[in-house]
């Protein structure tokens, strides 16, 4: 690698990339997010919801409002909710703490599935979910 002026150039092999570059000073700041949904479940509850779910959600549907699954939270309650057009899974839990204000997100199958498999398995552990508004 070497750096001439605002340019990188890395080569190897018979392989050459040139690539710009800019000084860390100029590079945008990135604005925080302001969370609309912010709760907690206890790591056991999230799994069985997600796990409750996640045979119901369509993977590769050219439907692609199909491919995953809707997480609302009302009050006291949290709702994951999964189609693939024949099958319909609904599975609501009660979450502890303050009332929070009516929320939904959408997530990806694949979203989803890896927040499931992420869950930690200690008794005593918490998971706590944020969303930021939707765009």
């Amino acid at each position: 690698m070497s750096l001439a002026g605002k340019k990188i150039t890395v080569q190897s092999g018979r392989s050459r990339f040139n690539l710009q570059t800019m000084a860390a000073e100029e590079f945008p700041a990135v604005a925080a997010a302001e969370y609309t949904a912010d709760f907690e479940l206890p790591a056991g509850t999230l799994k069985y919801l997600l796990s409750m779910v996640h045979y119901a959600m369509a993977a590769q549907d050219i439907r692609y409002y199909l491919n995953g699954m809707l997480l609302v939270v009302e009050g006291q309650t949290v709702r994951a909710v999964a189609t693939d057009g024949h099958r319909l899974a609904l599975c609501e839990v009660a979450k502890d703490g303050a009332a929070s204000a009516a929320s939904r997100r959408s997530s990806r199958a694949r979203r989803s599935t890896s927040c499931r498999g992420c869950c930690p398995t200690a008794r005593r552990s918490r998971c706590a979910c944020r969303w930021p508004p939707a765009r």
